[in-house]
């Protein structure tokens, strides 16, 4: 069920909201997908994948920042591709290609954690 969709926001001066951080204007996203929606807009044999892939195609066709959090790349190939979780699983190479096509939406934004994460989760966890 791989689509990539036709993309409308060609500007980002055009996106919204935004909040100014030191020099720079940041892009806030409106929503985080999580990989649950991924893998339904995916597998046609998921709940619900047309409304989940229709809610993906708009996401990546409006003019509204969203996001994907990293892990949830990751959680959809190591899911979409199981062949214990699927008979058949998406093959490796279909699994990137719709990955691919997510990307390519002009207002996608990746999430991640930022560097010196590590240690300053380990200090709180430490010293509470």
């Amino acid at each position: 069920m791989t689509q990539c969709g036709t993309k409308t926001a060609s500007n980002l001066a055009e996106l919204s909201p935004r909040i100014r951080h030191g020099f720079w204007l940041l892009e806030v996203p409106s929503f985080a997908i999580d990989t649950n929606l991924l893998v339904y807009a995916h597998r046609g044999d998921s709940p619900q994948p047309l409304l989940a892939n229709r809610c993906l195609v708009q996401l990546a066709e409006s003019s509204q920042p969203w996001a994907i959090p990293y892990p949830g790349l990751h959680e959809f190939l190591a899911i979409a591709t199981q062949p214990r979780i699927y008979k058949p699983p998406t093959p490796l190479s279909l699994a990137l290609e719709q990955i691919d096509c997510w990307l390519e939406s002009p207002t996608l934004v990746l999430l991640s954690e930022q560097t010196g994460y590590w240690q300053i989760l380990r200090d709180l966890v430490s010293h509470s």
